[in-house]
């Protein structure tokens, strides 16, 4: 993969190896404390501007839910399996986050 061409330079990624028993203090702790994501609803128009729409995109599309628009804070998290998914959408859901998630059969 050419990495200076396909990877937006606004991209911050990490790796963490962390003991099983210690995952999910520790997803909790990066979350809140190592990229400051606020809980709750995300101020979508403050993320792409005033009419709620991306600067980048000309046309939204007609089913557009802004409340589910990436924000600056939207984070990926990457789990094995979809029991992993479903327990991780509970505990952030739990812990006050917004969640939307998808699932990829290999």
């Amino acid at each position: 993969m050419d990495a200076e061409s396909k990877i937006s330079p606004d991209l911050e990624n990490a790796f963490f190896t962390i003991k099983s028993g210690d995952r999910d203090g520790a997803l909790l702790h990066i979350l809140d404390k190592v990229i400051k994501i606020p809980m709750g609803i995300p101020d979508v128009k403050k993320a792409y501007g005033a009419d709620g729409k991306g600067q980048k995109r000309k046309r939204a599309p007609e089913n557009n839910n802004l409340s589910d628009s990436p924000t600056s804070y939207s984070t990926i998290v990457f789990a094995a399996t979809k029991h992993r998914v479903e327990y991780l959408v509970n505990l952030l859901q739990s812990a006050g986050y917004r969640v939307s998630y998808g699932m990829v059969n290999l």
